[in-house]
């Protein structure tokens, strides 16, 4: 969140002297304090090229880092996707949220909210189909348990632990068909252009 008057002062105070350590050090290509942001913010890329933003004095970092990190071990598609897409904005100019772009962590949830949508739309379709609907009037036989399956789906609700499964007849969900299905969604054009 956003801090008091004080807080923002005290979170400038300390990035100013992180910012001129830096530079006295030459350890940076580039370096920018950004400091009218809601979030203070030094903005520097390394002479490895290794690009950073350091903000401080605000707790919820360290959260988003953990949450991050299940997003990225429960769908493996999701790193691939979001580091297409910060290329894309980049070359746009839309991946600063201070200057009205997307920050990596917004981009972040907006994808694996995109992976999820997908999935389900995908399991949904599955089901629509004959093979499909035997599968699911089998389960209500069987009081919910599935005895045998040739849909290929093998998994929970948001297409299982190896973020690949889907029904076989619905087609794999490939990066670019998650990057085309991502833009059309998310992108702000109507789908019947």
């Amino acid at each position: 969140g956003g801090y008091s008057s004080k807080q923002k002062a005290e979170a400038v105070t300390t990035l100013n002297r992180l910012a001129r350590r830096l530079r006295a050090d030459r350890v940076t290509k580039s370096l920018q304090l950004i400091s009218k942001a809601r979030v203070p913010v030094i903005k520097a890329v390394f002479q490895s090229g290794v690009a950073v933003d350091v903000s401080v004095g605000s707790a919820n970092g360290v959260e988003a880092v953990g949450a991050v990190r299940k997003l990225v071990d429960d769908e493996p598609l999701l790193a691939p996707l979001v580091l297409v897409l910060k290329a894309f904005l980049r070359e746009r100019g839309m991946n600063e949220a201070f200057n009205g772009g997307i920050s990596s962590y917004v981009l972040t949830l907006m994808v694996a909210c995109h992976l999820r949508m997908s999935r389900r739309g995908a399991k949904a379709a599955a089901a629509d189909r004959p093979e499909g609907r035997a599968a699911h009037a089998q389960e209500a036989e069987t009081g919910g348990d599935v005895v045998a399956s040739t849909s290929g789906s093998s998994g929970g609700a948001d297409g299982g632990a190896d973020g690949g499964s889907q029904p076989e007849a619905a087609g794999p969900l490939s990066l670019g068909v998650l990057l085309a299905t991502f833009l059309e969604r998310f992108g702000g054009h109507s789908s019947g252009r």
